[in-house]
């Protein structure tokens, strides 16, 4: 049973999770160990509190609480300090690992945010100063704050400036609300879930800055000086300072550092890690193969050092280019000479080129980070070709690379709040119908799929993931591939973009992109017209499980999704004979998919022709949704899969037993189960499946954060542990479903120009709500008791549709009046025809309308 606690008159605006204000603070102080003095003047900010750790005494920690997830760069205001106390930071989206000293272990994948979940600061300020890493921390509830080593610390202010998309209730261009506030909450959560993972366009901060005298680098790999293409012989010299883990330089440096010799001081980390020097060969394509376009690292040498360039002093550093040596000193000493005439098959001997400084994106997902000053740069004869202390921000000009041009040009959508943090096309097929019901922020689905998009590869498989650190580039690309299915996907997020928008412009942009795609796919099916997946092609949402092979129905159904879509596209650009082909393709797919694939008497289609025998949830739900399914088994198909599947409280194992998969519950795949049931008209079925699987999440004591989460174990817990992502893209479909189904809004034609209006009540009384179009927003509200229904709604001007509403019974009384935008009410703006237990209300003028059922 669905709870049914919110009145007709609930305002939904109390339910939006976007902060009202750009800097985020605690509001609640969950735990305090120790030593700490004046917790609560952080949440009510009449006051400072005091961290103290005596000589060989106990940690002074303490947790703060900002009520949901967050995302932003950190900050604290530090009033004082004495005995040079060190203070550690750690993060952490659920309450389970809020107190842990490590925080919920793995952050960001990438630059666009922290790659650690832990901050340390040693402060020794004598005048307030604020402390901050500058880096973002992507998604969590809870922030645990720690001195570590003796000392006193006053703390005045505590929080994060807000990074991601930071939606108001002004902001939504659509709403929900029902008689059920757990489905409110799930509407919600799951458009808070996605807001958390947009990145507005030039959020990032530079890799590179000027400050205190020096140049910091912090990731953002390479950047070289611009006016260097020529040089040749000489000697480049400066200072630096390791601040985390390593320093790196390149020389006889092209095409903006895609080539070069790289040197890199590591300093030690741990016994298994000792201090060295690395020489290795950078290589972001080669020469001959630009198509190639992937930054490899090969490792030329590796030369231990006596002194650990890690012990926070600054380092003289030397480099003699003569001929084919390169020589490295460090603080006066010769550390070695490489002679670029002897080197591996495939590394070239470079005469010229420029220099510029290096710091990678991470080590063990740790940022690279190091100061650099006084670089002077002489030919062989000892003139100066190049001189600057790196003091001002200036300096910058004269490079040119990645790390000091503006990160994410773009706003794109992320899959992950706190991990991976990158814009992947299978998260996006439910990202796109959720910001298109919620804040219908179209620029985000843009810019993501610009993104994707140009890093088609030269055989036309799609990209599908781009950190947003990388720049959108110009194809062909190399190296952000996944999957086959992943690829296809791409395609329909096009589609939908469409869909929603009616905008062809993208589209046609898109077109030459979508034709070499499709040319790729259909190098993959086989005589008998199936897709079909290899070792290394075939990985799916599962990675864990490992790549599938042969003909996959997921995958078979997904690339019939893909053609159908595609042909839609097609015939918006006026190509009706490819529109036509491709229709035909997919109906050549369709057939051989139901003849290899589905076992009629079971009403199931195997998980593929290699392992006939087994049964995935993805498989069957896509081949409802997409049409693949043979007509009139889909209702059969759905009731199959119940008892084929292992089933838990919070929804149905994806695969079954003898897979030998996990049996985590996907809330990825469990969305499309979830709109094929909806598809057949097994309201109460789906309704159930929100109920137990996304109101699981939305509730569940220490692990809700208000969004919705990666993976579900089948105890409930987060599926991965403590590494698991809390505001994960991919499962937020329940809020479009609840939009397209329970409310009942669809487009039925692009950009809505027709829709379809066809609420499925269930077991609620009543749902209100708006859903945005390109015209103007549709607005519903039904009201239902016992057999009657009231449907009352508003569409815009320019459009028509279609109204279906339930009946009793055929003879169930049915009353429509009309209010149209243009002229008195008439009736002449609809008809209406009863079939079987639905009637359907053609709607053919703007205005508004109410449908009495009963």
């Amino acid at each position: 049973m669905l709870p049914t606690e919110d009145a007709p008159g609930t305002d939904w605006r109390r339910y939006v999770r976007g902060p009202a204000q750009p800097t985020v603070r605690p509001i609640a102080v969950a735990l305090v160990s120790g030593d700490v003095i004046g917790a609560d003047t952080l949440v009510t900010r009449s006051g400072s509190a005091t961290l103290t750790m005596a000589p060989g005494g106990a940690e002074a920690s303490l947790v703060l609480d900002y009520g949901q997830n967050v995302a932003g760069i950190p900050f604290t205001e530090v009033t004082s300090a004495t005995g040079g106390p060190t203070l550690r930071l750690s993060y952490s989206e659920s309450a389970a690992w809020a107190d842990a000293p490590d925080g919920d272990i793995e952050g960001s994948h990438n630059d666009t945010g922290n790659h650690d979940r832990v901050e340390t600061f040693r402060v020794d300020a004598e005048e307030p100063t604020t402390l901050s890493s500058g880096l973002i921390q992507g998604g969590q509830r809870y922030q645990r704050i720690a001195l570590t080593s003796p000392g006193t610390l006053v703390i005045s202010d505590i929080g994060m400036r807000y990074t991601a998309y930071r939606a108001t209730a002004e902001d939504y261009q659509g709403w929900f609300a029902s008689s059920s506030h757990l489905l409110n909450q799930v509407w919600y959560d799951g458009a808070y879930t996605v807001q958390l993972n947009q990145l507005p366009a030039r959020t990032l901060p530079l890799p590179w800055s000027v400050s205190d005298g020096s140049l910091l680098a912090r990731g953002g790999h390479l950047a070289v000086l611009k006016d260097g293409a020529d040089w040749s012989d000489g000697t480049i010299t400066f200072r630096t300072r390791v601040v985390d883990r390593s320093a790196g330089w390149i020389v006889r440096a092209s095409d903006e550092g895609r080539h070069g010799y790289l040197f890199v001081l590591r300093a030690a980390d741990g016994p298994d890690q000792p201090a060295h020097l690395e020489q290795l060969y950078v290589d972001d394509g080669h020469e001959d193969r630009p198509q190639d376009n992937v930054r490899r690292y090969t490792p030329l040498g590796r030369i231990p050092l006596e002194k650990d360039p890690g012990d926070g002093n600054w380092h003289d550093v030397r480099t003699t280019l003569d001929g084919a040596l390169v020589t490295v000193a460090i603080d006066g000493r010769t550390v070695c000479t490489l002679d670029t005439a002897q080197l591996l098959d495939g590394v070239p001997a470079r005469s010229t080129g420029s220099f510029g400084f290096h710091q990678a994106w991470g080590f063990k997902h740790r940022v690279e980070q190091a100061r650099f000053r006084d670089l002077r740069v002489t030919a062989a004869d000892g003139s100066t070709l190049y001189e600057d202390p790196l003091a001002d921000a200036a300096a910058l000009d004269a490079f040119y690379g990645d790390a000091v041009r503006r990160p994410n040009p773009l706003p794109v959508i992320l899959d992950g709040g706190k991990r991976d943090r990158t814009v992947w096309s299978g998260d996006l097929l439910v990202q796109i119908p959720t910001v298109f019901c919620t804040t219908g922020a179209e620029d985000y689905v843009r810019g993501s799929l610009e993104l994707l998009n140009s890093y088609q590869e030269a055989s036309g498989q799609s990209a599908a993931r781009v950190p947003p650190v990388l720049r959108p580039a110009t194809g062909p690309q190399h190296g952000q591939t996944y999957s086959a299915v992943y690829s296809l996907h791409q395609l329909v997020n096009l589609a939908l973009h469409h869909l929603y928008t009616g905008d062809l412009t993208l589209a046609r942009e898109q077109w030459p992109w979508v034709q070499r795609m499709l040319a790729w796919c259909r190098t993959l099916v086989d005589e008998r017209g199936l897709f079909v997946t290899d070792e290394d092609n075939g990985l799916d949402w599962d990675w864990y499980d490992g790549p599938k092979t042969g003909a996959v129905t997921a995958y078979n159904a997904a690339y019939h999704q893909t053609l159908i879509c595609t042909a839609n596209l097609a015939q918006a650009l006026d190509l009706p004979d490819e529109a036509d082909s491709l229709r035909q393709q997919a109906e050549t797919l369709r057939a051989a998919a139901n003849r290899h694939l589905y076992d009629a008497e079971r009403h199931l289609y195997r998980l593929s022709d290699q392992m006939p025998s087994a049964i995935a949830l993805d498989g069957n739900a896509l081949a409802v949704v997409s049409g693949l399914a043979p007509d009139g088994e889909a209702a059969a198909i759905l009731a199959a899969l119940e008892g084929a599947l292992p089933q838990t409280p919070y929804g149905p194992s994806p695969f079954s037993d003898d897979t030998g998969f996990w049996p985590q519950v996907s809330p990825y795949v469990c969305d499309m189960y979830l709109r094929a049931l909806f598809s057949v008209g097994a309201t109460d079925k789906a309704l159930d499946l929100i109920h137990r699987l996304w109101g699981h999440m939305a509730t569940a004591e220490q692990h809700a954060v208000g969004t919705a989460w990666e993976l579900v174990g089948t105890d409930g817990s987060p599926g991965f542990g403590a590494k698991t992502s809390l505001a994960h893209g991919w499962a937020a479909g329940a809020t479009a479903a609840l939009s397209a189904h329970v409310l009942g809004v669809e487009p039925a034609s692009p950009g809505f120009a027709t829709w379809r209006i066809r609420p499925q009540p269930g077991e609620l009384t009543w749902a209100h709500g708006r859903v945005p179009t390109p015209h103007g927003g549709i607005e519903v509200s039904w009201t239902r008791d016992g057999d009657r229904l009231v449907l009352d709604l508003t569409v815009p001007e320019g459009t028509r549709g279609t109204i279906t509403v339930p009946l009793a019974d055929e003879k169930s009384p049915l009353e429509i009046t009309a209010d149209a935008q243009q002229g008195p009410p008439h009736r002449s703006v609809y008809r209406h025809g009863v079939r079987g237990a639905v009637a359907d209300v053609a709607i053919t003028a703007g205005g508004r309308y109410r449908v009495i059922v009963g």
